[in-house]
């Protein structure tokens, strides 16, 4: 009988020290977007789960295409990532990448604005792939890429992404952005 307590112990340590794979693709069409997921943890596969965003934005991104428009969202999105750096860095540093692949068909129709929007779109990846690749622990080498249109309206992106990182790792992660999004909600009040 004695045996249990230090059997759940060492189970307990296996599992913080296990790895869990996660692994994601988004998909971005005109006014669709869905987003599969699945996780693994020792080749068995915990959930899979198909989530579609298209009812969470109605408009078309082409249909309010401009320039101040497009300056303004990454400065949101920045101002965003610049809010979550510190739980964006935990999480690169304790995460393995095992791949990453990001294909975005943008154009708008006019090739002066596809060109505008390609080369900004072109700023954003190389921001956010620079982060990934300095902090996070990379396995395999990203696959990013722009593939402009100029006689076509048309924006469609896939991102292919799996990961792996420790559950405990997960778990100290995870507690720390609960403690961030309450310091932030007392900092707005």
């Amino acid at each position: 009988m004695l045996w249990i307590i230090p059997a759940i112990i060492l189970m307990l340590i296996v599992i913080l020290l296990s790895k869990v794979y996660i692994e994601w693709h988004y998909t971005y069409q005109q006014k669709q977007q869905v987003i599969h997921m699945k996780i693994w943890l020792y080749h068995v596969r915990l959930f899979k789960k198909e989530i579609n965003l298209s009812g969470k934005q109605a408009d078309n991104l082409l249909d309010h295409l401009s320039v101040d428009n497009f300056i303004d969202k990454i400065k949101e999105l920045i101002h965003v990532i610049q809010s979550f750096r510190s739980i964006v860095h935990l999480l690169l540093s304790k995460t393995d990448i095992h791949a990453l692949t990001w294909t975005t068909h943008i154009g708008t129709g006019d090739a002066a604005t596809t060109g505008m929007a390609s080369g900004a779109l072109w700023g954003v990846k190389g921001v956010l792939g620079g982060l990934i690749i300095e902090k996070g622990r990379l396995c395999s080498k990203p696959d990013i890429r722009i593939i402009p249109h100029y006689e076509r309206r048309c924006l469609h992106s896939d991102l292919d992404c799996m990961v792996s990182i420790r559950v405990g790792q997960a778990i100290h992660a995870f507690l720390k952005l609960m403690m961030l999004l309450s310091n932030k909600e007392k900092a707005y009040i």
